[in-house]
């Protein structure tokens, strides 16, 4: 049992980690003084948030509704 646990514990770390350096990754392409913001900041901004996303063939549109001051969104470019 003790063997799961500590197993458990390092995937926790590991994931944590991953997640960390993909919100680093992302604030740097993002720019707009978000290259030193904290992860937690980044989600908050970013990730939790609802968009109304549209699919035609090969192409696709996003709008995130303006909940707030989003200085970075207009300049965001993914894909």
């Amino acid at each position: 049992m003790s063997s799961a646990v500590a197993m458990k514990v390092n995937l926790d770390v590991q994931l944590t980690l991953m997640a960390s350096s993909l919100y680093r990754l992302m604030a740097l392409k993002i720019g707009n003084g978000y290259e030193n913001a904290k992860s937690r900041h980044i989600f908050r901004d970013f990730i939790d948030a609802t968009a109304n996303i549209k699919i035609h063939q090969k192409r696709y549109s996003g709008q995130i509704p303006k909940t707030g001051p989003q200085p970075a969104a207009p300049c965001c470019r993914f894909g």
